[in-house]
């Protein structure tokens, strides 16, 4: 709204203009306070600073002493001396005796320190600062020998020299020298790998006499009736065998070890029908059919396995002269178990014919693959009266199953409350 040189002047205008009046008496009074600031900070003079000090280097004299530490052995364990009444622990290497009259442990090495009194020495208390001896294992440990348990006594017997030393002064070798040990350890590798390869020829060949067969049967009579060891619980076993059928079905489309069958099995020909008729009439039993196959590959011993490699050493007329553990299981019990089975096995087996193919002139010697794993079958003649609940409820739930055996007309069935262990012995080489 325009107003006039001779209008009157609004309410609203003149409140606006009030209000300006303020805020530039206000602004100038500001600009007055630091305009003064500013000339007040200019008329001080700035401190002086004091002047540095000059840096002066001084050498650092460094003395080192060296003092030779205190070496204290740790006191050996005193051991009583043995006595008539005190069993001889059993080792893990089987050896026959020069005489021949039987199979022995082979000896420990006594302790250096070892009293030659009878009567048993005092016990003496370790200091706090002493170094802790590891525990013994749970089971099958007091049949390990002391070298492949951790923190005991060294393999015993000389060395194989793996070199030597030289030293200020020594001839150094010449290059014919080099280039010959070179080629005759390259020479002995070679060696190794050819018998190696004719020993695995001569199993895979049948090139070998059937005594090898009785001696196959005679080491699982031996290991009959196994305890179930530690590791092997159902609930492993079932998660193992899930695992390895899965891994085979995500490799290659086929969860079984082998390529697929021929003959299809029940529950591809349930599919089959299913896909025919156009409904879901046999989803159900196709699903029963495939649970019972889940549980006949757990219960056959589809689960983890324990295998150990053994190499026997025999003499001409099967007399057993060395075994030993060429790799373990990963269970101490179970390895402890196979090798000491071993001399017992072999003890009523009958010796080699003459000139028989595998074996030497200086004896036989083979290498082994011992497999162990719990099954869950039992044979339906064993069951009793109390166990006819079992056998009503898994028939019941839809998941008995078992196998008919052909040959002797026997059924098992799966019982997974009575777990067995069961030990397969598999021939690798005969040398």
């Amino acid at each position: 709204m325009l107003v006039g040189r001779g209008d009157p002047v609004p309410g609203s205008v003149r409140v606006e203009m009030r209000r300006m009046r303020r805020l530039g008496g206000a602004a100038l009074v500001s600009l007055v306070i630091h305009v003064g600031l500013l000339l007040l900070l200019g008329s001080v003079d700035p401190p002086e600073r004091a002047p540095r000090r000059a840096v002066t280097s001084k050498p650092l004299a460094v003395d080192i002493v060296t003092t030779p530490p205190v070496l204290t052995p740790p006191p050996l364990p005193r051991q009583p001396a043995p006595s008539a009444s005190t069993p001889r622990p059993k080792g893990k290497r089987v050896r026959k005796t020069p005489a021949g009259d039987g199979l022995v442990a082979a000896p420990s090495p006594a302790p250096p320190d070892a009293p030659d009194t009878g009567a048993a020495p005092e016990t003496t208390a370790s200091p706090p600062d002493a170094p802790r001896r590891p525990q013994q294992l749970h089971v099958g440990a007091e049949s390990l020998p002391s070298f492949l348990v951790p923190g005991g006594a060294p393999l015993a017997g000389p060395r194989t020299p793996s070199g030597r030393t030289l030293r200020p002064g020594d001839p150094a070798p010449s290059r014919e020298q080099l280039a010959a040990q070179e080629e005759a350890i390259v020479a002995g590798r070679v060696e190794e790998f050819i018998v190696d390869n004719q020993a695995q020829l001569r199993v895979a060949n049948g090139l070998i006499d059937p005594y090898f067969s009785r001696l196959r049967e005679a080491l699982e009579k031996g290991l009959e009736d196994a305890p179930v060891f530690p590791g092997t619980s159902l609930v492993n076993q079932a998660g193992t065998a899930w695992a390895s059928r899965a891994s085979s079905f995500g490799a290659a489309g086929n969860p079984g070890d082998g390529p697929p069958p021929k003959a299809p099995t029940t529950t591809e020909q349930l599919y089959d029908l299913q896909q025919r008729a156009g409904d879901d009439s046999m989803e159900r039993p196709r699903l029963l059919a495939q649970a019972g196959q889940e549980l006949q590959h757990l219960a056959t011993g589809g689960g983890s396995k324990l295998v150990v490699t053994l190499e026997l050493t025999q003499e001409v007329d099967g007399t057993l002269r060395d075994a030993k553990l060429i790799s373990l299981s990963g269970n101490p019990a179970y390895d402890a178990y196979v090798l000491n089975a071993i001399p017992a096995s072999l003890a009523k087996l009958a010796a080699p014919p003459a000139g028989a193919r595998g074996v030497r002139a200086d004896g036989i010697h083979t290498l082994w693959a011992v497999e162990g794993r719990v099954v869950y079958l039992r044979k339906l003649k064993e069951l009793k009266g109390q166990d006819a609940w079992y056998i009503a409820a898994t028939s019941a739930a839809g998941i008995l199953a078992g196998r008919f055996e052909e040959t002797t007309g026997e059924i098992e069935v799966i019982d997974f409350r009575n777990p067995r262990f069961v030990c397969r012995s598999h021939l690798l080489r005969v040398y």
